[in-house]
């Protein structure tokens, strides 16, 4: 077979798209709450003379309707496996709930609050209170096992039956939300404050003589000299967010262009936990603040051989993120050949592996 046709073969038995998730059926009795439609017309954000509505507001960007933490808790069968992006924005704005010191005025409203909160904290109890995360693909919150499959089972059964509760109250709310005319406002600009705005780099780790990592810019043409610089030798991708909201970075790595004239890009991800045991991802970054995921150089080297023993040939690298809501979030590109002298001594070093 030739390299071309090995290559090819090769890549469609071991790329998936992340962004293709489980699907399941609907949930009984829980219709889906409708984004707005196009063409509508927007409502100012704060509507004079209604005290209401920035109380409503905080609500919808705690928990967005037709979010992706929505679509995935209102379609799936079991809660035996729930991705951190829906577990986490639940969770989250159970805190941030019971912190707001704000009532709403309008009875009606504050009792379909309070019943919503009742069933949200019953909802995270039992996300909380029986499951762990789970290091195999996709972070995930994994029930634990108490012994045997009929008490497993019953604690999926008491976290379907919470999740079940919670989908109506939650439905219920935001119509209430939607009768005040609240529910179809204009959606905050990118470049506004409270929208996660990220910007992914590649730099170049190296270890210290105490054992700690830094990072530098990458240097093609040379490594940086030092008595207390040298390996092992790290690829960093570092994420700076540069909003005052924090955002969860489920996932980080290098994306390679493998010079197949289809346009194939193999996707390289870093490891959830560094050398060590320390877990790297998924990783909460606040406002205002920079996360940084590490992977040895020699590891992207034999991904780099692989790719040129297939009959590939490797052009060009970009970082990458992919935030807890799934959203991808690229680098800028860089040639190939910027990164190999990292990756050589990376192979000539003896503590590289």
């Amino acid at each position: 077979m030739s390299g071309t046709k090995t290559f090819r073969k090769w890549v469609k038995g071991n790329l998936r798209d992340e962004a293709d998730r489980e699907r399941a059926p609907t949930v009984a009795g829980t219709p889906p709450i409708e984004a707005p439609a196009a063409g509508q017309p927007l409502v100012d954000r704060s509507p004079a003379g209604d005290p209401d509505g920035e109380t409503a507001d905080r609500l919808l960007k705690l928990l967005p309707p037709g979010d992706s933490w929505f679509k995935w808790l209102r379609r799936a069968e079991t809660l035996f496996k729930v991705p951190l992006f829906v577990s986490n924005p639940v969770c989250d704005a159970l805190e941030a709930l019971e912190d707001d010191p704000v009532d709403y005025v309008d009875p009606t409203l504050q009792a379909a609050h309070n019943k919503l909160l009742t069933a949200l904290t019953a909802l995270c109890w039992e996300l909380n209170g029986v499951t762990y995360i789970s290091d195999e693909g996709t972070p995930v919150l994994e029930m634990s096992d108490p012994g045997t499959p009929a008490e497993r089972n019953e604690l999926n059964r008491q976290a379907c039956a919470a999740r079940d509760a919670f989908l109506p109250a939650y439905k219920e709310m935001v119509n209430h939300v939607n009768a005040k005319g609240w529910l179809n406002r204009r959606s905050p600009a990118p470049h506004e404050a409270d929208t996660p705005v990220l910007s992914v780099e590649l730099h170049a780790g190296f270890s210290l003589a105490d054992g700690t990592a830094i990072s530098m810019p990458l240097y093609p043409e040379g490594l940086p000299h030092g008595e207390d610089i040298g390996g092992p030798y790290f690829f960093v991708v570092q994420a700076a967010n540069k909003s005052t909201v924090g955002v969860e970075i489920a996932g980080a790595g290098i994306e390679i262009d493998a010079g197949d004239r289809n346009g194939v890009l193999i996707p390289y991800h870093f490891p959830h936990r560094r050398n060590g045991g320390q877990t790297q991802l998924p990783f909460r970054v606040g406002g205002n603040a920079a996360f940084q995921a590490l992977a040895y150089a020699a590891s992207l080297g034999h991904v780099y051989k692989r790719i040129v023993d297939i009959g590939g040939v490797p052009r060009r690298v970009r970082p990458w993120v992919r935030a807890g809501s799934g959203e991808k979030v690229d680098g800028h590109w860089l040639p190939a050949a910027d990164i190999m002298t990292m990756i050589k001594a990376a192979f000539e070093d003896p503590r590289a592996f």
